[in-house]
């Protein structure tokens, strides 16, 4: 007589237990709540390394020092240059009643009284084609922006009072045509014969 094998009250157990609902559910409960832990885990983990990087540090600094640092005021486009930086010309030149044109560069010694800016009147400076000139009184040589405000308030044009010149005499001139600021110096004056040092500034 055959006998049929049984199985093990253990195996009949575990068998159960895999193939029952509530044994399914736990397993699946239990597979979620590590995948969990493992993903909080390695989020809490990459977060400390980004915040704790040098280029975190760095940033940080940075955007610190932008906000306590204020910008720079640009300069103002109205302020003169001042200086030797914005001369356009700089010589010696005989003064005559030929007249001289500061509105070109070099300045050129015209014979014709048009373009001329300035020109001996018989031992005075006088101007012309609409330019201003003053006589300068300060002990030392003016700079473009000295000029500019003597001429704007004591400047001078044709059919003036042309003042006499001398040896020393200085007198600021603004150009009729192109506006130039011109510092004239009389070096020597012999007979008729006049030298002048001058010095073309752009417009101001």
């Amino acid at each position: 007589m055959s006998v049929e094998p049984t199985s093990s009250p253990e195996s009949a157990k575990g068998s159960s237990f895999w193939t029952s609902l509530p044994g399914l559910l736990t397993a699946i409960s239990g597979l979620l709540t590590a995948l969990v832990a493992v993903g909080a885990f390695l989020y809490q983990v990459a977060g400390s390394d980004k915040d704790d990087s040098p280029a975190a540090a760095a940033d940080t600094s940075t955007s610190a020092n932008q906000v306590a640092t204020s910008p720079k005021p640009a300069p103002s486009p109205s302020a003169p240059a001042g200086g030797a930086d914005d001369v356009l010309w700089h010589d010696t030149l005989l003064f005559s009643n030929y007249g001289i044109d500061f509105d070109e560069q070099p300045p050129v010694i015209k014979p014709e009284y048009g373009g001329m800016d300035t020109y001996d009147a018989g031992g005075k400076i006088s101007s012309a084609g609409g330019s201003m000139i003053a006589k300068w009184a300060g002990s030392a040589d003016p700079s473009a922006a000295d000029c500019a405000d003597l001429v704007t308030r004591e400047g001078k044009g044709v059919s003036a009072n042309s003042p006499a010149y001398f040896k020393g005499a200085r007198f600021c001139m603004r150009t009729g045509d192109s506006g130039y600021i011109v510092l004239i110096k009389f070096v020597s004056v012999t007979g008729g014969e006049a030298k002048i040092d001058a010095t073309v500034w752009a417009p101001r």
